[in-house]
C-alpha cells in the first residue's frame, strides 16, 4: 500500500508541469531523446543481434524471398545523401546489383531525410524517414545481411563489426581507414565514367509553387554559399567580400543572386543585395534541392552543398577546400582551392605535399586543417571572378584543358582527381605555377 505522500507524489497533474518545466532548458528534450535513442541502440537492438538473431532470422528471410533490399548507409549529410543514392542508382544502372529487386531506404529522422524523400523517394520501392523505422530495418538486416545493399560512400559504417574497422559508437557504428575511403570513391567516380550518359537524380519531384513566391520563374539564378567556420574540406571562414567582384559580374549578366546554406547572411552580401534564401518561410532541404535544379550557376565554398549540382549537371565553381584530391565529378565544374602555407618557413606546400597532409594525418576522427603548423590561404577575389567566368563559358562551349590544367590532373593519375572531369580554374593555375612546377604525382601510402 502506498502513503498519502507517495500518492500525492504520483498525480498526473506533477509529472505534467514538471515536464513542462524541464521542456524549458533548451535542447534537453532532443538530447534525451538521442539518449534514449543510443541506449536502444546498444543494448536492445545489440543484444537481439548478439544473442537472439535467431529470431528475427526468420523476417530478414521472408523479405529476402519476396525480393527486398535494403539501401545501407546512406549518410544523412548534404553532400553524402544525394552521391551515396546516385552511388546506388548508377550501380543498379550498371547491372552491378539486383535490377529486379525490391529496394527499400529508411533514413533516420532528419530535415535532410524529410526533403529528400520528397524530391526523390520515388526511386525505391519503400522510402521513408523514420528513425524508429530505420532501427526496425537496422535489426532485420543486421541479423540477415543478405537484405544489406551498401552503397554509402562515407568513411562511416553502420554495420557489425569488419576486419580493418575502428569501432567509435559500439556496437554498430565503426570507421573504415581514410584509404578504403580513398579508394571507394574513386571506384564510385569511374562507375560515374562509365555511365556518364545517365543522371538519375535531374529526375526529381521539381514542381515548387512555394519558390514561385519568393522567385521570378524565369528568372536567371546564381546561387552562393559561404562558410562561417573550418569544418572538414574548409580550412577557414569564408570572406564575403571576396565574392563581391563575381556577384557585380553576374548581376550585370541579369542574374539574381540568392544565398543558401545554413549560415548566417554576411553584411557585404545584404549590401550587394542577395536574397536571404535560407530566412525565407519556404526554406527546407526539398526546396534547397529545387533551388540547385534551377540555378544557372552555383558559387560554393568547401562543403557537401557542392556535390548537389554535380548530380543535376549545374555549373558550379567549387572554391576554398584544402582536400585537394576530392572534386566533385561535373564536367561543369571549375575549381579554386585553398592553398596551404608552411608557418615554421612561410612555404607553400606542394600539391602532392597537400595531398599527403591530409591523407598522411591521424587516421580516424574529424578530418580538420592542421592548424597547429600550417596556415590556410583562400582563394582572391580576382581568381573567384575568374572561377565565375570560366564556369559560364564551359556551360555554353567548353573549351579544351590548357597545359597546366592537364598537369594539375595528372598529379593523381590513378586517384579521384584524373576521374573527375571537374578542372581546376585556368587562371588560378596560371597565378600558382611555381607550386605547380614543384608538384610531383602523388602515390598515396600503402596501409599496413
Amino acid at each position: 500500500m502506498t502513503t498519502g505522500a507517495s500518492q500525492r507524489f504520483h498525480l498526473p497533474w506533477l509529472w505534467t508541469a514538471l515536464g513542462r518545466q524541464l521542456r524549458k532548458v533548451p535542447g534537453l528534450t532532443a538530447r534525451l531523446r538521442a539518449a534514449s535513442g543510443t541506449r536502444i541502440e546498444r543494448r536492445v537492438i545489440g543484444g537481439l543481434v548478439a544473442h537472439a538473431s535467431w529470431l528475427i532470422w526468420p523476417f530478414g528471410w521472408l523479405l529476402h524471398r519476396f525480393g527486398y533490399r535494403f539501401v545501407v548507409n546512406v549518410a544523412v549529410g548534404t553532400g553524402h545523401i544525394v552521391s551515396d543514392v546516385d552511388h546506388f542508382l548508377r550501380l543498379k544502372r550498371s547491372g552491378e546489383i539486383d535490377g529486379s529487386a525490391r529496394y527499400v531506404l529508411i533514413l533516420r529522422d532528419h530535415d535532410l531525410s524529410y526533403g529528400f524523400v520528397e524530391v526523390y523517394g520515388h526511386h525505391f520501392a519503400v522510402c521513408r524517414a523514420s528513425t524508429r523505422l530505420f532501427l526496425i530495418a537496422a535489426l532485420i538486416w543486421l541479423a540477415y545481411p543478405k537484405l544489406q545493399v551498401d552503397c554509402g560512400l562515407s568513411r562511416l559504417k553502420y554495420r557489425l563489426k569488419d576486419a580493418g574497422d575502428v569501432t567509435l559508437e559500439p556496437p554498430f557504428q565503426q570507421s573504415i581507414s581514410k584509404l578504403q575511403g580513398y579508394r571507394n570513391w574513386i571506384a564510385y567516380y569511374q562507375l560515374r565514367a562509365r555511365t556518364a550518359d545517365y543522371q538519375p537524380l535531374r529526375d526529381g519531384a521539381w514542381r515548387a509553387p512555394e519558390l514561385d513566391r519568393i522567385l521570378d520563374q524565369d528568372a536567371q539564378i546564381a546561387l552562393v554559399h559561404v562558410k562561417s567556420g573550418a569544418s572538414n574540406a574548409t580550412a577557414q571562414a569564408t570572406d564575403a567580400e571576396t565574392y563581391l567582384p563575381a556577384l557585380d559580374h553576374l548581376t550585370g549578366l541579369g542574374f539574381t543572386a540568392v544565398k543558401i546554406g545554413t549560415e548566417t547572411m554576411p553584411a557585404a552580401f545584404r549590401r550587394a543585395g542577395v536574397l536571404d534564401y535560407p530566412q525565407s518561410p519556404v526554406a527546407r532541404f526539398a526546396n534547397d534541392l529545387r533551388l540547385v535544379k534551377r540555378a544557372r550557376i552555383v558559387l560554393c565554398s568547401g562543403s557537401g552543398v557542392g556535390w548537389l549540382p554535380c548530380v543535376m549537371d549545374v555549373p558550379q565553381v567549387y572554391a576554398n577546400f584544402w582536400h585537394l584530391f576530392t572534386p566533385p565529378f561535373s564536367q561543369f565544374c571549375v575549381m579554386v582551392p585553398t592553398l596551404v602555407r608552411r608557418r615554421s618557413d612561410g612555404r607553400y606546400l606542394s600539391f602532392d605535399e597537400q595531398f599527403s597532409l591530409y591523407l598522411d594525418r591521424r587516421e580516424f576522427g574529424p578530418e580538420l586543417f592542421p592548424f597547429e603548423t600550417h596556415d590556410p590561404v583562400n582563394a582572391s577575389a580576382d581568381e573567384i571572378l575568374e572561377a565565375v567566368k570560366e564556369s559560364l563559358a564551359i556551360a555554353d562551349e567548353a573549351p579544351p584543358l590548357t597545359a597546366q590544367q592537364r598537369r594539375y590532373r595528372a598529379l593523381d593519375p590513378d586517384g579521384w582527381l584524373a576521374s573527375a572531369p571537374a578542372r581546376i580554374s585556368a587562371y588560378f593555375i596560371a597565378q600558382h605555377a611555381d607550386i605547380l612546377e614543384r608538384s610531383r604525382p602523388f602515390v598515396p601510402r600503402q596501409e599496413d
